[in-house]
């Protein structure tokens, strides 16, 4: 059967292994959530399909007694582990389902020109260790606002070069550090919950 992945970029090798069992490398890609930034949960999707029979021909069954993943697989930057204990299957989810493509029938003359495959999902669920986005992304900017927290305990006329030196050097190392960090987010139409923080931060510096 003609199989292929609707969600890969390319394909970089498939091997055999025995009967119906295939080990195949590729790059593949999915629309992130980054709304909770950084205490977002992702979840890593491969979508199969098999583009040769329609669903009334072929179709996928999982066997969630094979559906898992390797005790040694590991994400840099990411909660090493999700499972619960030993578990491989905690945070793996196998599901199937059907898609439609439109025109895609074989048979000229006919007036049904729609066609439904099978489709099978297959998805690890990874997140960003909580202690870390509290230290590296939370922590920095409460201490680069202290210094202007300090000076509104100041005279506002005896000190006011104090105020504002204090006020200016805290402004400018919160944009430099919010500028560093959101450039290693993709572009983003909404604000994340990291940006929503930031703001509180730049208005308790400007009041």
């Amino acid at each position: 059967k003609q199989l292929t992945f609707s969600n890969a970029k390319g394909v970089d090798k498939m091997q055999m292994y025995g009967a119906g069992v295939r080990r195949i490398e590729g790059d593949f890609f999915f629309s992130p959530d980054m709304r909770w930034f950084p205490f977002d949960q992702q979840q890593l999707e491969i979508v199969l399909e098999q583009l040769e029979s329609p669903v009334a021909e072929f179709d996928f069954v999982p066997d969630f007694n094979l559906n898992g993943m390797s005790p040694s697989v590991r994400f840099s930057g990411w909660q090493s582990s999700l499972r619960q204990g030993k578990s491989t299957t905690a945070n793996c989810f196998a599901s199937t389902g059907t898609k439609v493509y439109p025109g895609a029938s074989r048979d000229a003359s006919s007036s049904r020109s729609n066609v439904t495959f099978s489709k099978f999902s297959y998805a690890i669920r990874v997140q960003r260790p909580v202690y870390q986005g509290v230290i590296t992304h939370f922590v920095p900017p409460m201490i680069m606002l202290s210094p202007t927290l300090y000076s509104y305990m100041l005279d506002p006329v005896a000190h006011w070069s104090t105020r504002v030196s204090l006020g200016s050097g805290g402004l400018m190392s919160v944009v430099f550090f919010h500028s560093s960090i959101a450039g290693q987010l993709p572009p983003l139409d909404y604000l994340t919950l990291f940006d929503k923080y930031i703001f509180c931060v730049y208005i308790a510096i400007l009041v």
